[in-house]
């Protein structure tokens, strides 16, 4: 008896003869914009908003707790004392938000509820940096952070969904390809909130930053291809040797001498 495999791939039409034999591959493409004013920063982007002042041990969570909020809107904190250092907060100039530092460690940032998210949806969050100024010549000792950090709210209480953060050296201020800052949260609400923090104890110093973007990430499927010497493409199908045919072949008699 022989074991015959059904043909899966049709010889003439290089099609699949059997379902789930085609093999697909992600392709990732970042959707809409959902930070307003994130780009060509002017000096009355965060002239007239709120600004609010913090000594609180969780500083994030108070400044996001007790903020009226306006959607798609920027607005800034500092803290003043407390653990923290004092700190004034952020300016933004031309194509520029421009983050100081206390004496101690301090901390200072804006943040922006979003809106138009959808839950569940993965989001990309991309802050681009310009410059670092270090006051002192070594910058072993003169380093800061920055932190990207989204919140949201359910009944009335806010809770923190991300937090990470990034260390800031000198000139070029990260390693990182064109000094830009990338994070991803998953939304909780349609107007989750996204907060960019600059904490330094090197009295004087100050960062740049001249874009700030939350793009979701959408995912699309596509047949997988492969290529071979001679530029020539083929569609890359699966191999399913489970389901096989039995088919009973007599074995020849053999004639005698």
């Amino acid at each position: 008896m022989a074991v015959k495999i059904e043909q899966q791939i049709d010889s003439l039409t290089g099609l699949p003869n059997k379902e789930g034999l085609t093999t697909n591959c992600s392709l990732f493409v970042l959707g809409d914009e959902h930070v307003a004013e994130g780009t060509n920063f002017l000096p009355n982007t965060l002239h007239y908003t709120t600004e609010r002042s913090t000594t609180a041990t969780d500083w994030s969570l108070d400044v996001v707790s007790n903020t009226t909020y306006k959607v798609n809107f920027w607005f800034k904190y500092y803290t003043d004392g407390g653990p923290w250092g004092s700190v004034t907060a952020p300016l933004s100039g031309n194509n520029v938000i421009g983050f100081n530092s206390g004496s101690t460690t301090s901390h200072s940032g804006i943040y922006q509820k979003l809106t138009g998210l959808i839950v569940g949806f993965k989001y990309k969050v991309f802050v681009r940096l310009s410059k670092y100024y270090p006051v002192s010549g070594s910058l072993s000792s003169s380093s800061g952070t920055c932190s990207i950090i989204t919140y949201y709210e359910n009944a009335d209480i806010y809770l923190k969904n991300t937090e990470e953060t990034f260390t800031i050296l000198g000139d070029p201020p990260t390693t990182l390809p064109a000094n830009t800052l990338t994070s991803e949260f998953t939304a909780q609400t349609s107007e989750d909130i996204i907060l960019i923090d600059f904490s330094s104890n090197d009295t004087g110093s100050f960062l740049l930053v001249h874009e700030i973007s939350v793009r979701r990430i959408d995912e699309y499927l596509i047949p997988a291809q492969s290529s071979d010497v001679n530029d020539n493409f083929s569609t890359v199908y699966k191999s399913n040797i489970q389901n096989v045919s039995l088919e009973q072949v007599d074995d020849p008699e053999i004639p005698e001498e």
